[in-house]
């Protein structure tokens, strides 16, 4: 996988949303890329930080978020009208198509127990 690549699925694969062999590519490439790696600490804290900050929050902060994220769900269903956001969803899925045909190839080739 290419840097652009983990960018693209990092909060996917944070969120638990991939597949185990995209989250088994994604893991492999950020053993050997300090770059991605570091990207990913940090998203992660900053993550982290936004759940710690929501287990202190009152029942009308919490409202106000849940507004937030039903606004970021439409905001999502925007993405087949915006032509910039459609593009790049459309990307970010050719992008685990390849993987995960990639994927494919690579366990057509092992030799099981032959």
């Amino acid at each position: 996988m290419k840097c652009e690549e983990i960018d693209l699925l990092l909060t996917d694969y944070i969120n638990g949303e991939l597949s185990v062999e995209i989250n088994s590519l994604i893991e492999g490439h950020m053993s050997g890329c300090s770059s991605c790696r570091k990207n990913f600490e940090e998203t992660g804290k900053i993550f982290e930080n936004i759940k710690s900050i929501s287990c202190n929050i009152s029942v009308e902060e919490s409202n106000k978020i849940f507004l937030k994220e039903s606004l970021l769900k439409e905001l999502r269903m925007y993405r087949n009208t915006s032509p910039f956001l459609s593009a790049l969803h459309r990307r970010k899925e050719e992008i685990k198509k390849q993987v995960m045909d990639g994927y494919g190839k690579d366990m057509k080739k092992m030799d099981y127990g032959a």
